[in-house]
C-alpha cells in the first residue's frame, strides 16, 4: 500500500489547459502539484513555435510544469527534448495515448504501443542521451484491445520514468464507453513504474473511490473533470464540497483573471473570443444551457461580456 498521500495533477488539453489557464487556475482555485502542458509536436521539421512560447511564457512561473511531447520516433524524442531542455525544463512527458486517428496514422499517441521496438529504441535513447531529465510518460491500455498493454509492459517498464499515467479506455474508445478497471489493476500490479490514474474523475467522491479501490496508485491526474469544476482537487485536499454558488464563484474569478490577461495580450474581438470561449465548454452543467447558449453565440467582445454577465 501507498502510504504517502497521492499527488494530484492536472491533465493536458490541447486548445483548452495553455499558460494562461494553468497560471490562474493556481492562483485562484489551486490545489495541484503539477500542470501539463498540452503536447508539443513537431511541424515541418521544427517545433512548432506556438508551442514554444507556452511553455516559455512567464505566466508559468512559480508553479510545476512539465511539458508533455508527441512523438514517433528517436529523431523527434531529439529534436522536442532538446527544445524543451533549452527552456530550461527537467521533466518531460511522452504521449502515448493520444486517441485522435489523424495522430495515431503518423505512428503517434497510442500508436506508439504498437511498435515494441520503437518503445525499447525511445527508452535507450533516454537514458544513454538524457541522463539528467527526468522522463514520464501517459498512455492508454492499447489501440482498440484494452490488453495490448500487455505486449509491451517489458519495453515501458524499461524506460527511465518517475512515473506512468495510465486511462483505462482505448484510443478508439475516445473519452466515452467502459472503463477497463481489471486491466487497469492488472497494469498497476504488473507496472515497474510509478501509477498515476487518469479518466471520469468529476467530483472528490471520485478521487476517493479510485483511492480506496487501488490504494497502490502514486497519483491522480484529472483534464475534463478539473475543466468542469475547477475546484476538484481544492475540494478533495480540504475533504469539503463546496455548494453550486461557492464553485460558481470560482470560476467566475477564475475567468475573470484569464480574460483580462488576453485581453492585454491579444488584439482584436474574434481572436480574444477563441480563445476564451473553450473555457466554458465544460462548464455547461453548472451556468446553465441558456448561458452557455448565449456565450457560444457571441460574435463580439460586448455580447460575450453581457453573456457572462447572466451568471454573476
Amino acid at each position: 500500500m501507498n502510504d504517502k498521500t497521492p499527488l494530484l495533477y492536472a491533465a493536458p488539453l490541447q486548445g483548452y489547459t495553455e499558460a494562461e489557464w494553468r497560471h490562474y487556475h493556481a492562483a485562484v482555485a489551486g490545489g495541484a502539484d503539477a500542470y501539463y502542458t498540452p503536447f508539443l509536436r513537431i511541424d515541418k521539421g521544427a517545433v512548432r513555435s506556438k508551442d514554444m512560447r507556452d511553455i516559455t511564457s512567464a505566466l508559468n512561473n512559480g508553479i510545476r510544469i512539465i511539458p508533455q511531447i508527441l512523438i514517433r520516433d528517436t529523431e523527434e524524442l531529439r529534436t522536442l527534448v532538446d527544445a524543451v531542455a533549452s527552456a530550461g525544463y527537467r521533466e518531460i512527458n511522452i504521449n502515448m495515448g493520444c486517441p485522435f486517428a489523424p495522430i495515431i496514422r503518423h505512428g503517434r499517441g497510442t500508436a506508439l504501443l504498437a511498435d515494441r521496438e520503437m518503445l525499447h529504441a525511445l527508452g535507450c535513447e533516454m537514458k544513454e542521451r538524457y541522463s539528467d531529465v527526468r522522463f514520464s510518460a501517459k498512455m492508454r491500455l492499447g489501440l482498440s484491445d484494452p490488453a495490448q498493454w500487455r505486449t509491451v509492459i517489458h519495453e515501458i517498464n524499461e524506460m527511465p520514468l518517475t512515473h506512468l499515467t495510465v486511462h483505462p479506455r482505448t484510443a478508439a474508445q475516445q473519452y466515452s464507453g467502459e472503463l477497463h478497471m481489471e486491466e487497469f489493476a492488472a497494469l498497476l500490479r504488473q507496472s515497474s513504474h510509478p501509477v498515476v490514474y487518469n479518466g471520469d474523475l468529476s467530483t472528490p467522491a471520485d478521487i476517493d473511490r479510485i483511492i480506496r479501490t487501488y490504494p497502490a496508485i502514486n497519483g491522480i491526474m484529472a483534464g475534463r473533470g478539473l475543466l468542469a469544476r475547477p475546484t476538484l482537487f481544492a475540494e478533495w485536499r480540504t475533504a469539503c464540497e463546496q455548494p453550486t454558488d461557492s464553485r460558481l464563484a470560482v470560476i467566475i474569478r477564475l475567468h475573470d483573471a484569464i480574460y483580462s490577461s488576453y485581453r492585454q495580450r491579444l488584439c482584436g474581438d474574434s481572436q480574444i473570443l477563441s480563445k476564451i470561449k473553450p473555457m466554458w465548454e465544460y462548464l455547461e452543467g453548472t451556468i446553465g444551457h441558456k448561458a452557455a447558449k448565449a456565450i457560444r453565440k457571441a460574435t463580439s467582445l460586448a455580447k460575450y461580456e453581457a453573456a457572462v454577465a447572466t451568471i454573476r
